[in-house]
């Protein structure tokens, strides 16, 4: 853990423990990787919800319901 996260700030040019600081270039994969993940989900719920044209409206109040079940049980 960095030390300036037990304070509440930034380091001005960075942390030595950060791990980005020795090989930048990774932090572009993994804004990559990240934007890549959210996608293939949204994509996987698109499905779901649109993969029974007749049902698509039940399909969405389930994920509506689902939705807020999570976010009450994990305070989010």
């Amino acid at each position: 853990m960095s030390k300036y996260s037990k304070l509440g700030r930034v380091a001005k040019c960075g942390s030595a423990d950060s791990k980005y600081m020795s090989k930048a270039n990774t932090l572009d994969e993994d804004i990559e990787a990240k934007r890549n993940e959210h996608e293939v989900f949204k994509s996987l719920v698109r499905h779901l919800v649109i993969s029974e044209p007749a049902k698509m409206d039940l399909r969405f109040k389930d994920l509506l319901d689902v939705a807020r079940e999570l976010k009450q049980e994990f305070n989010l």
